[in-house]
């Protein structure tokens, strides 16, 4: 036995040079044929023959924490098929990430820093997982090869096959999200005259392709679609010609002509907050005692009032006279003449401390001929200062009396309201 060991060591074996063979014989079934790696004790890794699960098995196992051992590959050697365990690791974000740096085919990414490279190398393969998203991976027709051919947005849980050529530029083959949405349509997508869809399986196309997403990265000169194939294909999704137009135009400011929005709601919809909105709007921001007035059921003669700033200008506003000043007279018949004008008209003067006036009287008739009349009742301002000059003359109110015995009374409510007058001068109110 020393002499066979001493020869496996000597520099005259023939295993430093040309063919050789050493066997590791085991002598019964389920033994173990086992060379072991140590340093200084403490074991590492060894290569060694068993059984299985009733397989015979040749396997490369590693002991990370120096006694608990681990199949790092397994070949069964009635198939010649391999196992091999593959190890992970995690790299940041960044410019470069080097994918070489870390002896594992599983590689997790984290962060959201743009990447433009994977690193140095030759002939190298990850399994790649993006925790985060949000990165970047910047296309490059040489170093850095992508599907569809244009940068890729990551996002958390996408996957990817990375493989590098011998050269160390890195094409990343299947390209997967987390939730299985696809990069591009690509070639798949065609619009023929023969192909149409009815609204179920349109409204399950646009929710599952995630129209809005996808269709901006179809290039249609790329995809060879043609005028008449694109019209084909809006048609036979039921799309009008005004949504065709939509979406022929080629970004908002030629978008919202078509919708029929004018420059004005363009602007109101460019506006970044409700502040500016208001300002377009001409309008000021929400008060509580405005709403509250706003809720009023006031006429706009109400409303104005509201303006009045105190007891002056409100006296102002309704003739400037205060107290109310009344008069009271009474007349027959034999007052009117033929033509209806009255010749014992009742009146009273005053003068006026504001510049409006407003009047207001009750004239009653009695009637007891039993012939219907015809009354009327008008009130009428005139300027005594200047010689008695009417001013305003108010709209006259018409009553019939009954054709019939008339004992009670018929009542007229004519009114009058001047503006304009000049403070100080006299004005007779002239029923």
């Amino acid at each position: 036995m020393l002499n066979t060991l001493a020869r496996l060591t000597s520099p005259v074996t023939n295993l430093f040079s040309g063919s050789g063979l050493v066997t590791l014989g085991m002598d019964t079934l389920g033994a173990v044929s086992r060379l072991l790696y140590a340093i200084a004790g403490r074991s590492w890794a060894w290569i060694e023959q068993r059984t299985l699960n009733g397989i015979e098995m040749l396997g490369i196992r590693a002991t990370p924490d120096g006694s608990t051992p681990v199949d790092a590959v397994l070949v069964d050697l009635t198939t010649g098929g391999v196992d091999v365990l593959e190890a992970s690791a995690t790299l940041a974000s960044a410019t470069t990430v080097n994918l070489g740096s870390v002896k594992t085919k599983k590689v997790t990414i984290t962060g959201s820093a743009n990447i433009s490279s994977f690193g140095p190398g030759a002939q190298l393969e990850r399994l790649i997982t993006f925790t985060d998203g949000g990165s970047v991976l910047t296309y490059n027709a040489t170093s850095l090869k992508l599907p569809t051919l244009a940068s890729i947005t990551t996002r958390a849980g996408d996957t990817c096959h990375a493989t590098q050529d011998p050269a160390g530029n890195w094409h990343i083959h299947d390209y997967t999200r987390a939730d299985g949405t696809p990069l591009s349509l690509g070639g798949a997508l065609r619009f023929d005259a023969v192909q149409s869809l009815n609204g179920s399986q349109l409204g399950q196309l646009l929710t599952n392709s995630r129209f809005a997403e996808l269709f901006p990265r179809i290039d249609i000169a790329t995809q060879g679609l043609s005028a008449t194939q694109i019209s084909n294909a809006l048609t036979n999704l039921g799309v009008s010609t005004f949504v065709k137009t939509l979406l022929d135009d080629a970004d908002a400011s030629t978008a919202l002509p078509t919708l029929g929005i004018s420059d004005f709601i363009k602007t109101l919809l460019d506006d970044a907050n409700q502040a500016t909105a208001l300002q377009t709007l001409g309008a000021q921001p929400a008060d509580a005692d405005l709403t509250a007035i706003a809720a009023l059921a006031t006429t706009a003669v109400g409303r104005s009032l509201l303006t009045l700033v105190d007891a002056v200008g409100a006296r102002s506003y309704f003739g400037g006279l205060y107290p109310t000043r009344g008069f009271a007279a009474e007349g027959s018949k034999t007052d009117f003449t033929d033509n209806n004008a009255c010749t014992n008209p009742l009146g009273v003067d005053l003068v006026a401390t504001g510049t409006r006036i407003f009047g207001y009287a009750t004239a009653d008739f009695t009637n007891s001929s039993g012939v219907a009349v015809d009354v009327q009742a008008r009130l009428v301002v005139a300027n005594i200062t200047a010689g008695g000059t009417t001013v305003a003359v108010g709209r006259s109110q018409i009553i019939t009396l009954p054709a019939v015995a008339y004992t009670g009374s018929g009542k007229l409510n004519p009114m009058i309201q001047v503006n304009g007058l000049t403070p100080g001068t006299t004005y007779r109110l002239q029923l």
